[in-house]
């Protein structure tokens, strides 16, 4: 397990919310809570939310569940299942790279600005139409060919 700890630069970290104790990876410095994390899914959602201006109450009827229990999730009161951001994503149009940048931008990059330019890039990509995409992907593999192909 030590091995694993140090390949993957792990601390040790104690959840403020409960006092379990786990391994995580320092995301520019700090380890987010699981409730941080989870409050900026939270937030993620409630900017998309009204960035289309749909109400609590739209999302909820979707979701199957009162708007005042949707609201719970938007403001970080109840924690999300991978299910219901997916639920959440698909009642939105929203993909997977936003919701996850929003909450771990850690894990596109080793630096800030690493992470924006990763970020960026997967943006780009996402937009990109389906031949296009094609050939992009034959020029990288080209550049970089996959170790296990």
């Amino acid at each position: 397990m030590d091995d694993l700890i140090q390949k993957l630069h792990l601390v040790e970290y104690t959840e403020p919310e409960d006092g379990s104790k786990n391994f995580r990876a320092p995301g520019f410095g700090e380890v987010k809570s699981y409730r941080d994390i989870n409050d900026a899914v939270g937030a993620y959602f409630e900017k998309e939310r009204k960035a289309q201006k749909l109400s609590q109450a739209t999302i909820g009827e979707l979701l199957g569940t009162p708007g005042h229990v949707y609201q719970r999730y938007e403001k970080g009161n109840t924690r999300f299942t991978v299910a219901r951001a997916v639920h959440l994503m698909e009642l939105l149009d929203l993909g997977p790279i936003d919701c996850l940048y929003a909450a771990a931008p850690h894990l596109f990059g080793k630096t800030e600005d690493e992470a924006r330019l990763r970020k960026d890039l997967i943006d780009r990509i996402m937009s990109l139409d389906t031949e296009t995409v094609t050939d992009l992907s034959r020029v990288i593999a080209h550049i970089h060919p996959n170790k296990d192909g």
